[in-house]
């Protein structure tokens, strides 16, 4: 029984710790200020200051799991890579160009990991009139 005793103190103690990754004052901070841990950690983001002033939109959302932008902000860069690499192209480099941005075709249309279909319109020329994406 004496030697449970400690055993059961010590596990008492980790459950009563409330251990939190950052302070609430340095969280409110970043929120202010637009930045992430890592961009203030790399001189890229100040954090006193404002998110106008840091040039951060407030409407900017960032995945924090993958660092990655929301669904429309990639959907908005994948439509602009779409204009600028397939639109009024031929459509040998049109698919060599779907391709390159990962996206292979099934049945007419080409799709990407993340589950976007892309489908090509072709005109009497062989280049492409229109690219349209659905998720």
């Amino acid at each position: 029984m004496k030697k449970m005793t400690p055993v059961v103190a010590f596990a008492a103690l980790l459950v009563a710790c409330n251990a939190n990754a950052i302070s609430s004052g340095y969280r409110a901070q970043l929120e202010r200020s637009g930045c992430t841990q890592v961009t203030e950690a790399d001189g890229t983001c100040d954090i006193h200051k404002t998110a106008a002033g840091n040039g951060v939109s407030p409407s900017r959302h960032v995945d924090d799991r993958h660092g990655t932008d929301d669904r429309v902000t990639a959907r908005a860069r994948l439509n602009a890579a779409l204009d600028e690499n397939v639109l009024a192209q031929d459509v040998v480099s049109a698919a060599h160009s779907l391709k390159e941005l990962g996206f292979h075709q099934v049945s007419g249309e080409f799709v990407n990991i993340k589950g976007d279909h892309v489908t090509i319109a072709v005109d009497e020329t062989g280049k492409v009139s229109t690219v349209k994406v659905k998720p």
